[in-house]
């Protein structure tokens, strides 16, 4: 038996003793695609090599824990690629504690419970003893404070809004839309204030000026009737009262 090796026909040959010739073709493949094959699969490699040390570093930056074994690098990594969140227990238990916080050991906190999250935050920070419990419970008594408070505040709010409504009469709601529409009928309540012969006394040094900034048109009567009214010499008066162009009309009927 006889072997031949054509490197020129790409073939081998193989002669058996009794003289039959029986040609066994061997394909080679091409020296140019197997380096293109060796080139691609160089390539892959650094993609995917570049890809799991991305990965890796992002996950050690955000960790404040080093991770140098294999196997915590596959825990960390094995979330990622699945698109899972690595489980912890630590919600479950914050979870359980306030369920179970009752009234008695909130309200056993005292009264230095934070008013504000900055004060909470800076809580926190300050004692390095605090544990997920003491967190849980400082937390959810602060929020049970704060909603104590918006309640307190609500009712409080009602009751005023109630009261208002109750104690003011009811026609002096419309008492500057009446003085309004006296105004524009009227052509005597649009007269100049003051008169004529009294617009020096504006200036006068002599006399006593009391200035009155208000939009109030009923309150603005009352002191201007009680000013003249317990005033010793009401002649030496002079009211300045200082309003907006809202109220302006009702304000020269009004008072």
């Amino acid at each position: 038996m006889q072997l031949h090796i054509s490197p020129s026909m790409r073939h081998v040959t193989v002669l058996t003793g009794k003289g039959v010739r029986d040609f066994i073709k061997v394909k080679v493949a091409s020296r140019r695609l197997s380096y293109r094959m060796v080139f691609y699969s160089l390539l892959f490699a650094t993609f995917l090599l570049r890809f799991v040390f991305v990965l890796t570093a992002m996950d050690t930056i955000e960790d404040q824990y080093e991770c140098s074994s294999l196997g915590c690098v596959g825990k960390r990594l094995g979330p990622r690629l699945w698109r899972r969140q690595l489980e912890s227990s630590i919600p479950e238990e914050i979870y359980q504690i306030l369920e179970e916080a009752k009234i008695d050991e909130l309200s056993s906190q005292g009264w230095d419970v934070p008013q504000t999250l900055d004060e909470f935050i800076e809580e926190m920070k300050s004692n390095n003893r605090s544990d997920a419990k003491t967190f849980a419970l400082r937390l959810k008594a602060m929020i049970s404070l704060l909603e104590q408070k918006t309640r307190a505040a609500k009712i409080q709010e009602y009751l005023y809004r109630h009261v208002a409504s109750t104690s003011i009469p009811k026609p002096l709601h419309c008492l500057s839309l009446r003085l309004a529409h006296e105004h524009s009928t009227n052509a005597g309540a649009r007269l100049q204030l003051p008169a004529a012969e009294r617009v020096p006394a504006l200036v006068d040094p002599t006399l006593r000026h009391f200035v009155l900034a208000t939009d109030n048109v009923l309150a603005a009567a009352v002191v201007a009737a009680s000013l003249v009214a317990n005033a010793l010499s009401p002649e030496s008066v002079v009211l300045h009262i200082i309003t907006d162009r809202k109220t302006f009309a009702p304000m020269q009927v009004g008072v």
